[in-house]
């Protein structure tokens, strides 16, 4: 099992390249629309969770999974493809235990994020 190390949660040759084809400015501006985004996204998975929407989940953890790798964050990527295949098979048990480790890991994960500016 590979260490719980911030090289394991953020691939910073991503973010560097994205800094370095986009400039610092951009970077930063799309930096806070993609924070946005992942607000916006983690309360429409929660509505979706409650209600069981497992195709609103499968289509939000996709979402998640491809936006967050844009900006390095490799284990939200991870976690959320993990959703949308457990998603994709109505399967609950695994949905709720991906769903759970899936809030402490977009936490953090915001966290390194930012700590990278």
């Amino acid at each position: 099992m590979a260490k719980d190390t911030k090289e394991a949660w953020l691939d910073k040759e991503a973010i560097n390249n994205l800094k370095t084809t986009l400039g610092e400015e951009v970077y930063k501006d799309l930096l806070k629309e993609f924070f946005s985004y992942c607000e916006e996204s983690f309360h429409s998975l929660n509505i979706s969770y409650l209600d069981k929407d497992f195709i609103s989940i499968e289509d939000i953890a996709h979402n998640l999974k491809s936006n967050s790798l844009v900006y390095g964050l490799e284990k939200l990527s991870k976690e959320a493809k993990a959703l949308e295949l457990y998603s994709s098979k109505q399967d609950i048990a695994k949905v709720t235990e991906v769903y759970n480790n899936l809030k402490g890991i977009y936490k953090k994960s915001l966290e390194l994020l930012k700590a990278n500016e």
